[in-house]
């Protein structure tokens, strides 16, 4: 049975050793840039955006040329992707650091995913399309660009094309219930009624619930 308070306590443990080892690295080596990049991502995903980006400006002002700061300004862009919910100005921002990504590093899937993921939550559908097809095209393994383009494609009505991209999901993840939540919403409104609800029960068997 799931327990929230041992999982939470894991979770700090994993922060403060993380932690404490990168401020090392970067105590032994101040001019390295990776530390740096690494101690971004860990602020960014507890949620710390401005000692992140302070970390990703750090590594950029070391190394600006170098192709390893594509993984700095790719954190920053989504830092202020993840800002443009609160402040729709940030996505200018965001924009700006997703190219400086590209221009870095142009072979980046990852980067095109985000990207689409920004355009498609900002109503810019074809641009978040024509990346979500970069980023497939660049690595056609992952799951996450599928899911994705299939969620748009579903809000675009235009449902075949969202449950095929749903199906190349699911033989990527197959232990992903969100896939399958996504794919009974477009079998609802297909009005399959029965594919919609063993999707359903199939999300549900892998731990996902509609919150």
């Amino acid at each position: 049975m799931f327990n929230s308070a041992v999982e939470l306590e894991k979770r700090k443990l994993y922060y403060d050793s993380s932690n404490y080892l990168l401020r090392q690295a970067i105590y032994l080596q101040p001019k390295f840039v990776n530390p740096y990049i690494s101690l971004g991502e860990l602020q960014r995903a507890n949620g710390q955006f401005e000692e992140a980006k302070a970390n990703y400006f750090t590594a950029i002002k070391l190394d600006e040329t170098g192709e390893q700061t594509a993984n700095a300004f790719l954190g920053l862009a989504i830092v202020y992707s993840i800002k443009t919910m609160d402040n729709p100005a940030n996505k200018d921002t965001a924009v700006y650091y997703y190219y400086k990504t590209l221009e870095k590093k142009p072979y980046y899937p990852e980067a095109h995913s985000n990207l689409a993921n920004l355009y498609d939550m900002t109503g810019l559908k074809d641009s978040a399309l024509q990346h979500y097809g970069k980023a497939i095209e660049q690595n056609p393994d992952i799951s996450a660009p599928y899911l994705n383009r299939g969620r748009a494609l579903e809000r675009m009505g235009r449902l075949a094309e969202a449950v095929q991209d749903l199906d190349m999901a699911i033989s990527r993840d197959p232990e992903l219930g969100e896939i399958y939540y996504a794919r009974a919403i477009c079998y609802q409104k297909m009005g399959k009624k029965d594919l919609a609800q063993a999707d359903v029960q199939k999300a549900k068997s892998l731990g996902f619930n509609r919150q």
